[in-house]
């Protein structure tokens, strides 16, 4: 995807100030009252966590009550260590990466942590341009920023499919959810388009449902010994990295 900027932050002297009760509503969510920004936020934010390597920050949520969080491969990608930090303040380190998609930029991660507050994901497939959109992240370490925005569009890059979304990101933002007006994942806040106002890509929450089902545990240190191994023959990412689809 030229042109595009992952939106995690690397760290930077100046900006460290600075790439759960569910939060699901009802079943029936077609019928259910659309919730406003304030309390989209209010219920999502509990699940909401920011992930620190030893060169960037990023965000990430829950999935899973026992632990499991998703963010992008990217915030992660060639630390040999991270730490996750809830709202709470508890913080605590990733232990295995339980699956990850380098094609999708998703990872999921898992830390010993149990009765979480967890996001619901919502049908991706549903998604529309227009649709009202909510994004939380940590913009250059700015805890728990909210912003809302549209669903732009719905686009086809290739075989991948990425939601043009209005709502503002910046770096510090990568991995952090996009919701619904139900409070419900549809993507995951993945780069902003350089040159662009507003423009920036979410992966849906489809890609999402393809690491919970396929899983392949390694720790962050076995996947950053390999990067650097083929770094140093010049070997490009290796698509055995992508979980199937």
């Amino acid at each position: 995807m030229g042109g595009l900027l992952g939106c995690g932050a690397a760290h930077e002297s100046g900006a460290k100030s600075s790439t759960p009760s569910s939060a699901a509503a009802s079943n029936d969510t077609s019928a259910a009252r659309a919730l406003s920004p304030a309390e989209i936020a209010a219920a999502a934010t509990p699940a909401i966590v920011s992930i620190r390597t030893p060169s960037g920050l990023g965000t990430g949520f829950v999935v899973r009550e026992n632990g499991w969080i998703i963010t992008n491969f990217h915030v992660i990608a060639g630390a040999d260590r991270a730490d996750v930090t809830f709202p709470n303040k508890k913080s605590f380190p990733v232990v295995e990466v339980l699956s990850r998609s380098v094609i999708h930029d998703l990872a999921l991660l898992r830390v010993e942590a149990k009765g979480l507050p967890v996001l619901k994901l919502a049908d991706s497939e549903k998604v529309r341009a227009g649709d009202a959109i909510v994004a939380i992240g940590h913009p250059l370490g700015l805890e728990d920023t909210v912003s809302n925005g549209l669903v732009s569009a719905v686009r086809q890059l290739g075989d991948l499919t990425a939601l043009q979304i209005s709502a503002p990101i910046a770096p510090g933002s990568s991995g952090g959810p996009l919701l619904n007006e139900h409070a419900e994942v549809i993507g995951v806040a993945t780069a902003i388009l350089n040159g662009g106002q507003n423009l920036n890509l979410g992966m849906p929450a489809k890609y999402i449902q393809a690491l919970l089902q396929n899983q392949d545990p390694t720790t962050l240190a076995s996947l950053a010994a390999v990067a650097r191994q083929r770094a140093r023959y010049g070997a490009p990412a290796a698509s055995d990295d992508v979980d199937p689809q």
